[in-house]
């Protein structure tokens, strides 16, 4: 029997694809510093699973800068140019961040495959998720996907990539070609949301036990394991 081989995958960027062990929060808060004057204006924030437009509605609310604090959203153009440069600058000295386990030739290994095509699902702003991938050489991997700064659920943005990459690649995918890969249970539940297959990693915050919990269809501990991992993914 034939095995179908056509493969959308959507990868997650922060603690799936690279981890920058702090470096964004800190870029956050000297943008939010520079932009409004408030230091450290992300402590305590948790940022695992989470979406960049929500998060900062959130701190516009938190630090009353919404017009009469009803919620309306500012107009985050000017903050956003301040984060990138920040992130960008950061990202040219910082030494505490790395690739996940696996990742880059695991990427390679797909890139490679003529029926599989990659895509991101990130909590991060468009423009972020690539300064990132960027710094660490992946980007070129990647050409669309779902991003944060653009809705307020991961649910949303699962969809939102699936939309954009089937017109991005000319082709309709149906739901068991298409896979999600992240470290959270918000990739898990925004996977099955959509109908998809989630493959979990315990390279986040969250242990494997944790997201087992939220039945992945498939639980690694990491992506090291080449072979193993496209197996899984190409039901090899």
């Amino acid at each position: 029997m034939e095995v179908d081989s056509q493969r959308l995958i959507l990868l997650d960027v922060d603690q799936t694809l690279v981890s920058l062990r702090g470096g964004s929060a800190k870029a956050l808060n000297s943008a939010f510093e520079e932009v409004h004057g408030i230091p450290d204006a992300f402590s305590g924030m948790t940022f695992a699973g989470g979406l960049d437009l929500p998060l900062m509605k959130e701190m516009y609310l938190k630090w009353q800068l919404t017009p009469g604090g009803s919620g309306a959203m500012l107009d985050l153009t000017d903050f956003k140019l301040v984060y990138f440069r920040h992130l960008r600058e950061l990202l040219e000295t910082w030494t505490d961040g790395e690739v996940c386990p696996g990742v880059p030739v695991l990427l390679e290994a797909l890139a490679s495959e003529p029926d599989v095509q990659l895509g991101l699902e990130t909590g991060n702003f468009r423009e972020s998720a690539f300064i990132k991938l960027r710094r660490f050489g992946l980007d070129s991997y990647f050409q669309d996907g779902g991003f944060g700064g653009e809705h307020m659920d991961r649910t949303e943005v699962v969809a939102s990539a699936i939309a954009a990459c089937q017109e991005r690649f000319g082709r309709t995918y149906s739901n068991d070609q298409i896979i999600v890969v992240g470290d959270t249970p918000s990739d898990i539940r925004a996977g099955h949301a959509n109908h998809v297959q989630p493959l979990a990693v315990a390279t986040g915050h969250y242990t494997a036990d944790e997201l087992r919990e939220h039945r992945p269809g498939h639980l690694l501990q990491d992506l090291s394991d080449t072979a193993g991992v496209i197996g899984l993914l190409l039901d090899r």
